[in-house]
């Protein structure tokens, strides 16, 4: 079967029950998941709308190929929606469709006088990071520990080590730095130049061996204006292949991050390389130093 072009896929809110039983189906089916325990019941989709929350579905060749559940939430005075769940079937990833499903999440915020969208994800993921932080510009300067428990996620694959670390996003949909990127008018950081000059020091050294990327060392002692992390390339991949490897991408990393963040440092972009040596992404973190009032304008 063709499948259809981004064009040819459109957004558009819950509107039977039905479907939102198609989005625990489809939840299952993206993440690899061999049964629903860490899938989110139909109710819970069915009641967000009337309750302050909100469901965007992507619909292609005449099923669900997409979708984003928001529910309401706040901290002290603060209101803002937390994006439960994203999923995008697996043959229509790389096609926009997570991205124009948060784009319409937005525009039902700002209709609402909501200024802030805040979700989690996995740190290891480059793909989220693209989406995420380079692609929406949202920020992070929250990372949490075994968020969702090893018991939840036991056993379900692709997250066999049962790693459970995130971080916790803020999405500014009101800042000028949100809407460059979305118009497609935000600048690309030039790594390279900003090592050159100074200006940033990367603080884990990556070395590839037996086909695996892992960390060989890491290094506390700087603090210029950028800092840069290296993440894994396919993070699944290296799980499936040596699960050590993988908790040693984890527990580095995720020093690295509580580190800096304590240092007042905010994840703010993201950049990824081609290295035709080993065949392989060199994917990058990037972290600015805060500045206070302006930083999620940066």
């Amino acid at each position: 079967m063709k499948r259809a072009t981004s064009d040819e896929i459109f957004i558009r809110g819950l509107e039977d029950p039905e479907e939102a039983y198609e989005c625990v189906e489809l939840h299952k089916r993206a993440q690899g998941y061999s049964d629903y325990r860490a899938c989110y019941p139909a109710q819970l989709y069915i009641t967000a709308g009337k309750t302050g929350g909100s469901v965007s579905l992507a619909l292609g060749e005449g099923r669900i190929v997409g979708f984003v559940l928001v529910l309401p939430a706040w901290e002290d005075e603060k209101k803002f929606r937390y994006v439960q769940i994203l999923a995008v079937d697996r043959e229509y990833r790389d096609r926009s469709i997570g991205f124009r499903l948060l784009l319409s999440q937005r525009e039902e915020a700002l209709k609402l006088g909501i200024d802030e969208l805040r979700w989690t994800f996995d740190p290891l993921e480059g793909r989220n990071s693209n989406l995420y932080i380079r692609k929406l510009a949202a920020v992070t300067r929250t990372y949490l520990e075994n968020l969702y428990g090893y018991s939840i996620v036991e056993g379900l694959e692709p997250y066999q080590a049962a790693i459970a670390n995130r971080f916790m996003v803020e999405w500014h949909i009101k800042s000028e730095r949100v809407k460059r990127a979305i118009e497609g008018r935000r600048e690309e950081l030039a790594l390279e130049s900003l090592l050159d000059t100074g200006e940033a020091s990367l603080v884990n050294e990556v070395e590839y061996r037996d086909g695996i990327e892992r960390i060989k060392d890491i290094d506390i002692s700087k603090e210029n204006k950028f800092i840069i992390v290296q993440i894994p390339d396919y993070i699944i991949g290296i799980r499936d292949k040596d699960i050590e490897v993988a908790k040693g991408w984890n527990e580095g990393v995720g020093f690295l991050f509580k580190h800096y963040f304590r240092k007042g440092y905010i994840l703010t972009d993201y950049v990824s390389i081609y290295d035709e040596r080993v065949g392989k992404r060199r994917n990058y973190d990037i972290l600015r130093k805060s500045d206070g009032e302006t930083e999620v304008n940066f």
